[in-house]
């Protein structure tokens, strides 16, 4: 298990939210594990300040999840920004403009997050708090759906791949 100094990729004012909500989660014992630029900088060693933290849960716990966020404060998103909730919720907090997303399924309901996602990928610990982040072949499933006019991910699915791409499960990514 390796050390991440994760509070120096957050804004100080943002790493206690997000610190009480991966506590909480864990002492409620419901299963995530860390997407976005927390997984690409744990695979390329490329890390990058977070503008908010992607928490993949199955679609059983998302409920409990959901509770999670508003027991550490945080609101909907929704009215601030509409957003699809077949597939994510976002918790927000206004006062420091904190983003948490709890995603259950991808954006385009052609997969949900299964036992795969949580248990495969790396452990890693910060703070007091162990936590995994999505195995490379779900990073890179997740990714490649991900091609709009404001927002390409492509470029960090070809990063994850060249990191990765000796170990990577291939034949797990291809049947995915």
């Amino acid at each position: 298990m390796k050390y991440i100094d994760l509070p120096s990729l957050i804004p100080d004012h943002q790493w206690p939210i997000y610190e009480r909500v991966m506590k909480t989660a864990t002492k409620r014992r419901i299963p995530y594990a860390l997407g976005g630029a927390l997984a690409m900088g744990a695979y390329t060693d490329r890390w990058r300040p977070c503008k908010d933290i992607d928490m993949y849960v199955l679609p059983a716990d998302k409920d409990r999840m959901m509770r999670v966020f508003s027991d550490c404060g945080l609101t909907d998103y929704y009215d601030q920004v509409p957003y699809d909730r077949r597939w994510i919720f976002r918790g927000y907090q206004a006062e420091t403009n904190c983003i948490v997303d709890a995603i259950w399924a991808m954006a385009n309901m052609r997969a949900h997050v299964d036992e795969g996602w949580l248990t495969r990928g790396r452990e890693f610990r910060t703070e007091g708090i162990t936590f995994r982040v999505l195995p490379p072949e779900e990073l890179i499933w997740s990714k490649l759906y991900v091609m709009q006019r404001e927002r390409c991910d492509w470029p960090d699915v070809l990063n994850i791949m060249y990191s990765t791409a000796p170990t990577l499960d291939w034949h797990l990514l291809l049947s995915r």
